[in-house]
């Protein structure tokens, strides 16, 4: 102040500094950038940690310096910004520096400023930079000799994908450029009611953000650039999109374990934390080390399976089959590799825990059995949902016009091909919906027990086909002959007798084999359903065009297959005929495990193969609970 002049002013000396005629500027150079004033100096010294001791830019980005020629074509600048402007500047930088950031949140930023008209910027650079220092006069690339004012350094650093710096847990927000899928993306809510638009608005915001308290629900919880360190071993360049990427995935990772738990159940723990730990702090002599946990990961690598949850959640981004993405359950057959081979691997361990008439319960240290991994699928299935497509159940009237279309075309053709697709079409369907039958169960069906047993039945007194299935089926361990009758006057009137008999008679007579499967090719390998399902949607489309009403128009044929259509039937009938479950059950060779597989939440596995059958405005069968209205 003494040397412009302002000091002797106030006494009235009008003989220095400005008032002595000299320039303001020359002594409080607002016009002069902290690189002009040094003489290049302050930005050889930024360079000069900006790069590692082997010459590797910081982040693999280059550091371009922003002067008054490039500070308005940022859009056009692929590298870190040095911002080393002069403070008379700095009102206009932060303009620009906002608008690039998110424009660009991808790239660095670090300034340079001395210290004047800090009015005009410290507060707002101050609110956004991760690092924040004051460089003393007298160092050697800031002389005291020639500076009236000190200077400072700002670094800013975007880590995450679009946030400014690391936020606290309660701030941890989904990236802006997280495409995976959710239960309700794509919902139209125009003609949505009021009561609708409600329920919309508390889950608008579901699986984005998280929550207070969401660190201490027992799992551990490390942010984006420490789990990214985990699994790369290495800091993540902001300019790489697979790195980005890789943030972005770890965000979502991230929410979806902590959106396995409900919010009030996390309100109510994070809520009790604190209030127990205020009593305890206010009444006892306690240190807080001595009854809280310490957090945070000591050592740099992947305790909790960041890594297989990472590859597990991309696969949710493959097109799906009933809906845009990959189920969850298809999701998690990743999961399952990644167990194997980890079993595989050199953590295999011969340990096991034996338990009195029980299975063995075997000892891992796959991170993909561990709590966490457990939270995050089932974060990722609530946010992603359940899309269940069942095949179409074939009742009896459609299976009887199936056998109607089939023996018309089979009496006109000439073409034994021909003849024999629609045999073995019609023969696969009849008893799979006759005994109840998956269709990969059906192909066990073996000719030597059927032709043991077709004579017998054809003479007894109450005529019946026997039909003899030899194989492991689902749930058994040994192979083993299963033997399902079926009667020749049944109340559906269904032809089995008919056309297994025209199959057998192919076989027999034309190929001259009287062993091995019913349904083989050539070489004598079984066939799948996926063989004939072609012919029996051909049957399904020509059923309808002869019979109008068979089927609703909502109906596709598409929905039909012999894969669970004729099986879905089975359980309808007999539950319209008051069969007893455990009968259902017991043909059907159901296990409760199995029910706990696949079937909504409780309900049993009978009702979820409960099809509402309507037929000429009456109701066939038993609905399922949510159907019935």
């Amino acid at each position: 102040m003494k040397v412009s002049g302002v000091d002797g002013l106030s006494r009235g000396d009008l003989t220095e500094g400005m008032m002595a005629g000299r320039d303001p500027l020359s002594f409080i150079p607002f016009n002069q950038g902290a690189d002009e004033r040094s003489g290049g100096r302050v930005s050889t010294w930024v360079r000069s940690w900006w790069k590692s001791r082997k010459g590797i830019d910081f982040g693999g980005m280059p550091l371009k310096a922003i002067t008054k020629d490039n500070m308005f074509e940022l859009r056009d600048l692929q590298a870190a910004r040095l911002w080393i402007l002069p403070p008379a500047t700095m009102e206009v930088v932060m303009e620009l520096l906002c608008e690039d950031r998110l424009a660009h949140p991808q790239w660095p930023h670090v300034f340079a400023v001395p210290r004047l008209m800090t009015h005009f910027w410290r507060k707002d650079l101050m609110k956004n930079a991760d690092l924040l220092f004051t460089v003393p006069a007298g160092v050697p690339f800031w002389n005291a000799g020639q500076l009236f004012e000190p200077g400072s350094r700002a670094l800013l650093q975007q880590f995450l994908a679009w946030a400014s710096n690391f936020p606290p847990v309660q701030k941890c927000m989904e990236a802006s450029d997280d495409r995976f899928p959710r239960l309700d993306d794509g919902e139209d809510t125009t003609n949505a009611t009021d009561l609708e638009a409600i329920e919309a608005s508390t889950t608008m915001h579901r699986y984005r953000s998280a929550r207070d308290g969401d660190h201490l629900m027992g799992v551990p919880f490390e942010c984006d650039l420490c789990s990214f360190r985990n699994v790369s071993g290495r800091q993540p360049i902001f300019c790489d999109r697979r790195d980005q990427f890789t943030l972005t995935c770890i965000r979502r990772v991230q929410l979806d374990v902590m959106w396995a738990r409900e919010p009030h159940t996390v309100s109510s723990n994070w809520a009790r934390t604190k209030a127990d730990y205020q009593m305890v702090m206010t009444n006892l002599s306690v240190s807080p080390e001595a009854f809280l946990p310490q957090l945070g990961n000591t050592e740099l690598r992947d305790r909790v399976g960041m890594g297989a949850a990472l590859a597990t959640l991309v696969t949710s981004l493959r097109a799906g089959r009933n809906s845009t993405n990959i189920q969850v359950d298809t999701m998690r057959k990743t999961r399952t590799w990644i167990s194997n081979a980890h079993d595989a691997g050199q953590e295999y361990s011969c340990e096991s825990v034996v338990g009195l008439d029980r299975a063995k319960q075997y000892v891992t240290s796959c991170h993909t059995f561990g709590k966490w991994y457990g939270r995050f699928m089932r974060g990722a299935r609530l946010r992603m949902g359940m899309v269940r497509k069942q095949n179409e159940a074939l009742t009896s009237s459609v299976a009887l016009a199936v056998c109607e279309v089939a023996e018309s075309r089979w009496q006109l053709s000439s073409d034994e091909e021909m003849r024999e697709n629609l045999e073995d079409t019609v023969c696969f369907m009849l008893a799979a919906m006759g005994a109840g039958l998956r269709g990969e169960e059906v192909p066990l069906l073996s000719m030597e027990g059927l032709l043991a047993f077709w004579e017998e039945s054809r003479l007894a007194a109450d005529r019946f086909v026997m039909l003899t299935l030899k194989g492991r089926f689902k749930g058994e361990v040994d192979e083993r002959w299963h033997l399902v009758p079926l009667s020749d006057n049944s109340r559906s009137g269904l032809p089995f007798r008919q056309w297994i008999g025209r199959a057998l008679n192919r076989r027999v007579h034309c190929q001259g084999r009287s062993k091995g499967w019913l349904f083989q090719n050539k070489q004598g390998i079984r066939l799948k359903f996926g063989r004939y399902d072609p012919t029996f949607r051909v049957l399904i489309d020509a059923a309808r065009a002869l019979h109008p009403s068979l089927l609703p128009d909502i109906v596709e044929t598409g929905d039909y297959s012999l894969w669970r259509s004729p099986r879905r039937v089975a359980v309808p009938e007999t539950t319209n005929q008051d069969v007893s479950e455990k009968v259902i059950e017991l043909v059907n060779r159901w296990r409760k495990k199995e029910a706990a597989k696949g079937s909504e939440p409780g309900l049993p596995m009978r009702q979820i193969y409960t099809q509402c059958l309507v037929e000429e405005g009456d109701v066939q069968t038993v609905a399922c609970p949510e159907a019935t209205n």
